[in-house]
């Protein structure tokens, strides 16, 4: 009994088909005794083991598929599918009295290869590069390692730059490629992760997984704070692009940097580029270092750090590129007018604001219905949320008035008790609510006090 070369390895959620020799002894006409293949041993009272059970499932034999359509001197095949990642050892036994069969193999299951990062494309500035992520494939085989390859191919080599880089440090059963920008262009690049044939493993698997790099032209580019605004700010639906955006002064800002090519795709690097910046305020807001370095965030855009002032007030903000870093250019030998493009620019207006504040913040109120208070909002973004609040009281003790464009609310008495006035900036990321307290009261008692003199 043994198994005869088939495919042993499989993608998970696939099958593999074995197919087994079975031999058994005949006495020709001469007398000699000789070994005969059976043409069909389906029937056969065969025990089937595998040394890791969870690898594949549903091991079995294939009673459906005739003799006929297997290879040569097979009697029947052995069906099991791919369930988890690993191999395992696969054992088949005939036993009658004491007589005793055995074959077994090595099998292997493996996730489908795929693109992770970037899954369909990747753009890239001239001179640039990006670690281009795949996992799964077929795994180095557990007999002979030494066979296993896995290359990157680009449609159009002269293009890029390719280096593989094993799997990168990103974990086990992924593959890294760092690609480089040489040339202006769009194209595919081919990974193939596979064992080359082996005594054991002589029909070996092989996956395939597509991507694309494009090398192309910065076109435009976007400059944004990053900051955790709340949804209700208004800002977040405004489509006024020289509107000011409003920040807590004080702080070291981060700014998302964002470049685009003519389709409005993404980035994914663009270290290559050489950036100026500049402030029309240097006091309010000091611009980095000309030459300084965004900090690049994978999968996201760059970023950059400026600090801001301790002092309320507009500052506007300029970033422009408009040429390549010639070290970038050297080191993968690109010519210098390859490099051309029109330059990306962006303003980015800021209004440096302290936290809001209420006056008065707290208030005694005598409770008569002419009477009223007005609390005044100042500093802040200018967009707030107003809430008053009775104080163990399910009563409302004094109606509210927001007036939005004063920036003021006004409080007239209801009932005697206190009431809370909440306010929370809506553009203002990391300021705290505030809150104004208001006691309204009557006269219970009332006592004169005079300064008794003789005469």
């Amino acid at each position: 009994m043994s198994f005869l070369p088939a495919r042993v390895e499989a993608a998970i959620g696939t099958s593999l088909s074995i197919p087994l020799q079975v031999r058994g002894g005949v006495t020709l006409g001469s007398g000699e005794k000789s070994l005969e293949a059976f043409s069909d041993c389906r029937k056969m009272s065969l025990t089937i083991s595998s040394s890791e059970p969870s690898i594949f499932k549903k091991i079995s034999i294939d009673t459906e598929t005739d003799p006929s359509s297997l290879p040569e001197n097979a009697c029947l095949s052995i069906s099991a599918l791919a369930v988890l990642p690993g191999h395992t050892k696969l054992t088949v036994q005939y036993s009658h009295s004491n007589f005793l069969l055995e074959s077994s193999i090595i099998i292997a299951s493996y996730p489908p290869l795929t693109p992770v990062d970037p899954p369909d494309i990747a753009v890239l500035s001239l001179g640039s590069s990006y670690d281009f992520v795949f996992e799964g494939g077929p795994a180095p085989w557990v007999l002979d390692k030494s066979k296993y390859y896995q290359r990157l191919t680009a449609a159009e080599p002269e293009w890029v730059g390719l280096y593989g880089r094993g799997n990168g440090g990103v974990g086990a059963g992924q593959h890294v490629w760092r690609v480089v920008c040489r040339e202006l262009g769009e194209q595919s690049l081919t990974l193939e992760v596979g064992n080359a044939p082996t005594l054991k493993n002589a029909h070996p698997a092989s996956e395939t997984a597509v991507v694309r790099v494009s090398c192309g032209l910065p076109i435009s580019m976007t400059m944004t704070p990053v900051v955790d605004l709340s949804e209700e700010c208004p800002l977040l639906q405004s489509t006024n692009q020289n509107a000011r955006f409003p920040v807590k002064a004080g702080q070291a800002l981060e700014l998302e940097v964002k470049v685009f090519d003519e389709e409005n795709r993404v980035f994914r690097n663009f270290s290559s580029l050489k950036w100026t910046w500049g402030s029309s305020d240097p006091i309010l807001l000091r611009p980095p270092a000309q030459g300084a370095g965004l900090v690049h965030r994978r999968g996201q855009g760059d970023l950059l750090l400026v600090q801001l002032s301790q002092q309320s007030g507009s500052v506007v903000m300029t970033a422009s590129s408009e040429s390549y870093k010639p070290h970038y250019l050297a080191a993968e030998k690109i010519q210098k007018e390859a490099g051309f493009f029109p330059g990306v620019n962006h303003t980015l207006s800021l209004l440096l604001r302290h936290p809001p504040i209420l006056t008065p913040s707290h208030f005694l109120l005598y409770n008569h219905h002419d009477n009223h208070i007005t609390i005044n909002i100042t500093n802040g973004s200018g967009y707030f949320q107003v809430e008053p609040v009775s104080v163990a009281s399910q009563k409302v003790v004094a109606t509210a008035l927001y007036t939005e464009k004063l920036h003021q609310v006004t409080l007239s008495p209801l009932l005697d008790g206190e009431v809370t006035v909440r306010c929370r900036d809506l553009c203002l990321a990391s300021a705290d609510e505030v809150v104004a307290t208001v006691i309204v009261a009557g006269i219970h008692s009332l006592s004169v006090q005079t300064n008794a003199t003789s005469g």
